[in-house]
């Protein structure tokens, strides 16, 4: 088993991120798309087309 590219140290590749790093990046990611859906599915429901610029 390796380790995921982001944990790798930089001279193997890696981009060597600290778990704390990776947890933010998963927490923003997850953030951003809960939002987005959020506004799809409000619109959805309030009768209102849906904004092309979601999806």
């Amino acid at each position: 088993m390796q380790l995921h590219r982001a944990f790798q140290p930089k001279a193997y590749g890696g981009l060597e991120l600290s778990l704390p790093e990776v947890a933010d990046c998963v927490a923003a990611l997850t953030y951003t798309d809960y939002d987005v859906c959020k506004q799809i599915l409000g619109r959805s429901l309030m009768g209102i087309d849906p904004d092309p610029t979601m999806v």
